[in-house]
């Protein structure tokens, strides 16, 4: 099936030795159109027609917060703020993969494919390459599943013409993922 050929993906973030972010995988290898404001007042994040509210947004970052406060690894510092909270850089990975997965959900929709618990579990990462992260491991899991069914062309259309804005507040939208606001202009 097309759609999750190398040239796809773009390479991983940062590992440690607990948290192995190698196996993450990005949906998207091209720019998406510039970068805009979503409405500050309702939206967090608009993909084309799409709306997902602050509060959708923060309670997935706080889902990871908590999974990965749980773990209570002195090795996880580099991904975590001395205030306990996660870095930018753990929060842009998880708000990329909420954008790209809900774009991937656009395209699987309108090709009226729908994916199953087992298309989701043939992609869940074995124990040995988790992230200990139940929340990340799953938008992982959905966006991986998705890739390995999509129409290849209909995937470069989908991303060629997607219109992706994002509150500020979460950072922009460059190159096929949130960069957060501390690295903009770096």
């Amino acid at each position: 099936m097309a759609g999750n050929s190398p040239e796809w993906l773009v390479g991983p973030v940062p590992s440690c030795p607990v948290i192995r972010f190698r196996s993450i995988l990005v949906f998207a290898a091209v720019l998406l159109g510039g970068t805009a404001c979503a409405d500050v007042t309702s939206d967090a994040i608009k993909v084309n027609d799409t709306t997902l509210s602050h509060s959708e947004v923060d309670d997935t970052l706080s889902q990871v917060q908590n999974e990965l406060n749980a773990l209570d690894d002195p090795t996880l510092a580099e991904f975590q703020l001395p205030n306990g909270t996660m870095s930018a850089a753990v929060a842009s990975q998880v708000l990329t993969f909420v954008v790209q997965g809900e774009l991937l959900d656009q395209l699987l929709d309108q090709e009226g494919i729908t994916l199953t618990e087992e298309d989701l579990a043939e992609f869940m990462p074995q124990p040995e390459v988790s992230t200990g992260l139940p929340t990340f491991d799953g938008l992982q899991a959905e966006l991986l599943a998705g890739l390995s069914v999509v129409d290849r062309a209909a995937a470069d259309e989908a991303l060629s013409e997607a219109e992706i804005e994002i509150d500020p507040q979460y950072g922009v939208w460059a190159e096929g993922q949130v960069v957060p606001n501390t690295l903009v202009g770096q």
